[in-house]
């Protein structure tokens, strides 16, 4: 049973917070390691707070599925997302992926318009379309935008809306479990396999970095689920723009860069749009169980 929006907005937030922290770790170990071989360790790691998922569900039975070839081709879509966003980490600066990879909202909520029917209001449609907008103030991204590495996250964030449309599509009928558990399990497989020709030797650091990444990115992954279970896309649309705040922010915590009066409108923006959206799910849901 649904939780609500106001759960879902939140379960959104936090994991849009969890996916940066992930994204500063791996542009850090991408000077040290291929982007397959993060991959793998990102996702094999994040089975360990899966497990725990799928224990609390009733163990092996969670993981049953009766639309395998769905779950595996969503797991498809999530791992090219992933692979496109990482190799752009380490041609262009952070925050210019995440900002222009932020198309990915407003493909999301017209797939689940068109294919899934999910009514959007004008004042959703306003939400999602100023989300993007203070993106762009964050981000100013003038030339970016025109070089051939910003093909790169903007392939990645079609595919992370195919993720997304069939992540609505399956919650209608998997566990929790089945869908937190196929995307680490079939990345895994995948990039397990190139292992033996880009793998690298690792230090303890590196390999604390990779576990950290791993579960933050298993945590990460289940609060999505549940956000896009619980709530429909053009509600959560907004929330995913707070990634590109946290990823300016790590940037001046961990990598000394300097705060621009840029990030401090852009970011005023999205707290006021999130601020609204939150506002509104909570007042829907109020009304639905009045």
């Amino acid at each position: 049973m649904s939780r609500g929006q106001p759960y879902a907005v939140s379960a959104l937030l936090l994991a849009m917070l969890l996916n940066a922290t992930m994204d500063v770790l791996t542009k850090l170990l991408a000077s040290n390691h291929s982007v397959l071989e993060i991959i793998f360790f990102r996702n094999l790691f994040s089975l360990l707070p899966v497990a725990v998922i799928v224990a609390r569900d009733g163990g092996i039975p969670a993981l049953r599925s009766n639309r395998v070839p769905l779950n595996v081709l969503r797991a498809l879509c999530g791992l090219a997302a992933m692979a496109l966003y990482f190799i752009s980490y380490t041609l262009m600066p952070l925050a210019n992926v995440i900002a222009i990879g932020f198309v990915a909202p407003l493909i999301v909520v017209a797939l689940c318009r068109m294919f899934l029917n999910e009514p959007v209001s004008p004042e959703q449609w306003t939400a999602v379309i100023l989300g993007f907008c203070s993106a762009l103030v964050i981000l100013q991204p003038d030339y970016i935008v025109l070089q051939w590495r910003a093909l790169l996250p903007i392939a990645g964030a079609f595919f992370l809306a195919g993720y997304i449309l069939l992540l609505r599509i399956l919650s209608k009928t998997e566990t929790r479990s089945s869908m937190a558990f196929y995307f680490p399990i079939v990345s895994v497989v995948c990039t397990g396999a190139t292992l033996p020709w880009v793998a690298s030797s690792s230090s303890l650091t590196d390999l604390a970095l990779l576990l950290v990444t791993g579960c933050l990115g298993g945590i990460a992954l289940y609060l999505r689920n549940e956000a896009y279970t619980a709530a429909p896309a053009s509600v959560l649309a907004p929330c995913e723009y707070t990634g590109l705040v946290w990823v300016a922010l790590f940037g001046v915590i961990i990598l000394g860069e300097h705060l621009s009066m840029q990030l401090l409108i852009g970011a005023s923006m999205l707290i006021g749009t999130n601020l609204f959206v939150l506002v509104r799910a909570s007042r829907a849901s109020k009304r639905a169980t009045a």
